[in-house]
């Protein structure tokens, strides 16, 4: 009896285990693409040298109207040369404060990783903002739809 609980006490730390490190290289996955969003005006300058279609916005070339996030580089670039932001879309502004408190977030969790307790929050946390995140886009996708296709 008492080797079984044993046996499925392991299995049961196992498969937390396991959790605790899918969910470690994820946050390490969204620190890295947050960080890839902050630097791409110098990533977009490299990349623009290379071949110009690949920082260029397709629906724009496509259609001549601004897409709901047109402007953002521009906007991150201005930041980071403290130079006169342009008037740019609220969706821009929201991704850009989310990717900001995303990368304090995944910080923090880092920083206090090796406290097995607090996973829990910070997985409750992230799912709460990554779903409200997933959310807002769904009705700025729909709004921009009915507004410029339909």
């Amino acid at each position: 009896m008492n080797k079984e609980k044993n046996n499925e006490s392991k299995i049961n730390e196992s498969k937390t285990n396991e959790l605790k490190n899918i969910y470690k290289d994820f946050s390490l996955t969204l620190l890295s693409f947050d960080i890839f969003i902050l630097l791409y005006p110098f990533i977009a300058k490299i990349l623009g040298k290379i071949n110009p279609l690949l920082v260029e916005c397709p629906y724009n070339n496509a259609t001549g109207k601004l897409c709901p996030f047109c402007g953002g580089t521009r906007m991150i670039n201005a930041l980071w040369h403290g130079t006169k932001i342009e008037i740019v879309s609220i969706p821009v502004i929201v991704i850009l404060c989310y990717v900001v408190t995303n990368i304090i977030f995944r910080v923090i969790y880092f920083c206090d990783m090796k406290r097995n307790e607090r996973i829990k929050k910070y997985f409750l946390i992230d799912v709460i903002t990554l779903s409200l995140l997933i959310i807002y886009l769904a009705f700025v996708i729909i709004s921009f739809i009915i507004t410029n296709v339909l």
